[in-house]
């Protein structure tokens, strides 16, 4: 089981879940249960095997969310239940809405020994500061890979508890991210905004397009009205 939290020191213990694993289960042995949730930045689905988390997913509808997890994890027996670590689910929720900023919950991913180690250079990033692809590439001692780690970042299963969104570019810029940049960059804004960090503040505060604001803002309008029947359900 991998522990991760969100500070400078990680106690990272292993990737239970590797790729053979998953290959040699053919779905007979792996069982997902999964709960979807809306939240600020619209829908957030999590995703745990008996050891941990495996998979969290940010997006603008349920249905499409549930789609891409049934997709990643086809030969597994998935099944929904919105009751099943509903305290994980809201320290999730509680991060999202800027009301936590540390996180130890027990991990059940799998990825390549690059991606990983990828990720675990992620989990260094401290709350409210952000690094570039390069800063990354050169941690991992592994200069020459800038691309290899965006495209880690972007294989990231797990959204948020590995903060890929604290990743720009060497410009500054926001770069890409695999669950929209505008979520991104309310992220970064929130996280520097609790911290006091000005700086990144200001190189997420970029002009986006004003029709996938629209959009966006509909789809949080879509969401709100269920966002206080979930945090009741929590409280009893």
């Amino acid at each position: 089981m991998w522990h991760l939290k969100y500070q400078n020191d990680i106690s990272i213990n292993r990737f239970p879940m590797t790729p053979k694993i998953y290959q040699q289960a053919a779905g007979k042995t792996i069982s997902i249960v999964y709960a979807i949730a809306p939240c600020p930045l619209g829908y957030l689905l999590v995703a745990t095997t008996e050891k941990g988390i495996c998979s969290v997913k940010l997006g603008d509808e349920a249905d499409k969310l549930e789609h891409i997890l049934n997709q990643e994890f086809h030969q597994a027996h998935i099944m929904r239940d919105d009751q099943t670590h509903r305290e994980w689910i809201q320290a999730i929720l509680d991060l999202i809405a800027g009301g936590e900023a540390h996180l130890d919950l027990p991990l059940d991913i799998r990825g390549t020994a690059f991606q990983k180690q990828v990720w675990q250079a992620l989990q260094r990033i401290p709350y409210g500061e952000t690094r570039t692809y390069t800063d990354i590439a050169r941690n991992i001692a592994k200069p020459q890979a800038v691309r290899a780690v965006g495209n880690a970042c972007g294989a990231n299963p797990i959204a948020l508890i590995v903060p890929c969104h604290r990743v720009l570019r060497s410009d500054g810029s926001l770069g890409g991210y695999h669950w929209g940049i505008e979520r991104k960059q309310k992220l970064l804004i929130q996280e520097s905004t609790r911290k006091g960090n000005s700086k990144v503040k200001a190189s997420a505060s970029l002009n986006l397009d004003p029709e996938r604001s629209r959009s966006r803002s509909v789809s949080q309008r879509r969401v709100k009205s269920q966002k206080s029947n979930f945090t009741r359900g929590c409280a009893q």
